[in-house]
């Protein structure tokens, strides 16, 4: 290369000379600084690293930084030298009040951990993708009306949360996060999940609490390595008939919804040991509960049931039911309760 370049520098003037060598050096520059950094660290080698508490400590010996923590230190805005910090891999900037991203940002394409949780950022910029080694990034209670929609190319994300935003709905291609196993959105004003959520195998934990749900679109029931699943307080009075093939399911919370039935194909479940269904509009206990013998705690307070079905006992492992405040008769709530006790099922 540097031999091709220096054919013909004899006929250069120095203008062009001048400008030649200012790209040169802008262009070794660039990559003395890819050579200089570090290959990523694992989780287990990022703990022994140093925090680094304050910028003027950090400053010292920039390339020696791999974890930042500037957490509730009352930053108006991201201070521009940590884009100095080129083997940056772990920035907290929580508990400030920053409310601007800059582009920049996509300097620092070694993070891996990044949180900006409680701040008050209304928009991420696009040059988020360029983050590509993102595992994890934590975006809550902030005020956040939409997420960009490359955001689904961080190819490595394990773990989004956006809990406590003014968000309306995700990216339509949500589920091009491959990686992703937690997604924690409670707080919002979401009101459908895209189609494309079905393509997140490997998500295990689920929270979309606390938004405006109304009903789940079928495609959830991909999510064979779903492990908790936690819906309530929304508005879904119906749920898809296949939530049975949620394999890997263990909880399921539903309280707070409108929901009257149940589909009668959840008594397929063989995995699903917790469901809280308190709150909604069920006028009798779903025959479906029956089948699920490997279930151990059940909430069906503050419904609309008047009958207890001696069904019910012949869950094997079942330990807690709460049918508080529902539509039951005293002398059969006291029959309940003695008959629970004999096969030690905590009764509330």
């Amino acid at each position: 290369m540097l031999k091709n370049l220096s054919f013909g520098l004899d006929k250069l003037n120095y203008k062009q000379m001048k400008k030649l060598l200012f790209t040169l050096s802008v262009s070794l520059l660039f990559c003395f600084n890819i050579f200089a950094q570090n290959e990523l660290l694992k989780e287990e080698d990022l703990v022994e690293e140093k925090d680094y508490l304050t910028l003027k400590e950090a400053m010292k010996n920039p390339a020696k930084v791999y974890k930042l923590d500037l957490s509730n230190q009352n930053l108006s805005e991201l201070p521009t030298e940590i884009l100095q910090f080129y083997n940056l891999q772990i920035l907290n900037l929580y508990g400030n009040n920053i409310k601007v991203i800059p582009k920049d940002i996509k300097m620092l394409s070694h993070l891996q951990y990044l949180n900006l949780g409680n701040n008050k950022i209304s928009r991420l910029p696009k040059e988020i993708e360029s983050l590509v080694n993102l595992v994890m990034i934590d975006l809550e209670d902030n005020m956040l009306e939409n997420l960009p929609e490359n955001i689904v190319s961080l190819r490595f994300l394990k773990n989004l949360a956006i809990g406590g935003n003014n968000i309306v709905q995700l990216p339509k291609d949500i589920g091009n996060l491959q990686s992703l196993q937690d997604l924690t959105m409670p707080k919002n004003k979401i009101t459908s999940l895209p189609k494309s959520i079905g393509k997140l195998k490997m998500l295990r934990n689920f929270d979309a609490s606390k938004n405006n749900l109304k009903k789940l679109p079928k495609t959830l029931c991909r999510l064979t390595n779903l492990n908790i699943c936690d819906l309530e307080f929304n508005k879904i009075n119906k749920l898809p008939n296949c939530l049975y093939k949620l394999k890997s399911l263990s909880h399921l919370n539903l309280s707070h919804n409108s929901l009257k039935n149940l589909p009668k194909s959840l008594c397929k479940s063989k995995s699903l040991k917790t469901l809280y269904l308190s709150h909604n509009r069920i006028g009798k206990i779903p025959e479906q509960i029956f089948g699920m013998n490997q279930v151990i705690d059940i909430q069906l307070n503050n419904n609309e049931i008047s009958k207890i079905p001696t069904e019910i006992l012949n869950l094997d492992n079942l330990e807690s039911f709460d049918i508080r405040n529902n539509n039951i008769p005293k002398d059969e709530l006291n029959r309940v309760k003695k008959d629970f006790s004999s096969k030690n099922i905590k009764v509330l």
